[in-house]
C-alpha cells in the first residue's frame, strides 16, 4: 500500500448547512483492526501502569499481596491481547496493511509467550513476564508507527520473536 491520503468531501448536515468530512483512504477494516490492536497496546500499557504503582505505594510489603497482583495483571493482560488478536482475525486479512500483520505477528508471538509463562505454573517468573510486556509494548508501538520502514519493522519483529533485545533504529522514528 502506497502513501495514505486524505480525503475531503462536501456534505449537509442534519441542519442544512454544508459542512466539510475529513478522511483517511482506508477501508473501514484497516481503521477496525488498527484501532483494535493501538487499544490493546492501551490497556497492556495501562495495566503495567497500574502494577508499577502498586509495587510503588507500600501495598508491595506482604508477598501473597505481590503474587495475587503478579496473578491478576498476568491474567489482565493475556485477556486484552487474546481478546483483540481474536477480533483482529475476524477480519479479511487480505485487507490488512503489512504493519497491521506484523503487529498480529508479534501478538501470536507474545500470546505464546504468556502462554509458556503460566501463572498457574510452579515456574512462572514474575520478571520474565513484565520483561515480556515490555518488549510487546515496545515492538508493538515501533510497528505501529506510520514512518516506519517495513525492513525496519522486520528487524523489530524478528528480534521480539527470537527473545533478542529489540533494536532501536533512529531512521525510522526520526521525523
Amino acid at each position: 500500500m502506497g502513501k495514505v491520503e486524505v480525503k475531503f468531501r462536501a456534505y449537509v448536515g442534519e441542519d442544512g448547512i454544508e459542512r466539510q468530512e475529513i478522511a483517511m483512504d482506508l477501508s473501514p477494516v484497516v481503521v477496525m483492526v488498527e484501532g483494535t490492536i493501538a487499544e490493546s497496546l492501551s490497556e497492556v500499557c495501562a495495566i503495567v501502569e497500574d502494577f508499577k504503582d502498586f509495587l510503588g505505594d507500600g501495598r508491595a510489603k506482604n508477598p501473597e499481596r505481590v503474587a495475587k497482583e503478579v496473578g491478576a495483571t498476568y491474567h489482565a493482560v493475556r485477556y486484552s491481547v487474546e481478546n483483540s488478536h481474536d477480533l483482529c482475525m475476524t477480519a479479511p486479512q487480505k485487507d490488512l496493511r503489512p504493519k497491521q500483520k506484523d503487529c498480529l505477528i508479534l501478538m501470536r508471538s507474545f500470546i505464546r509467550r504468556m502462554a509458556d509463562n503460566g501463572v498457574n505454573d510452579e515456574s512462572f517468573d514474575d520478571k520474565t513476564f513484565l520483561s515480556d510486556c515490555l518488549e510487546w509494548m515496545t515492538a508493538t508501538h515501533f510497528c505501529l508507527l506510520e514512518q516506519v520502514k517495513r525492513s525496519d519493522r522486520r528487524a523489530v519483529k524478528r528480534a521480539f520473536k527470537g527473545r533478542s533485545d529489540i533494536p532501536f533504529i533512529q531512521s525510522s522514528v526520526a521525523a
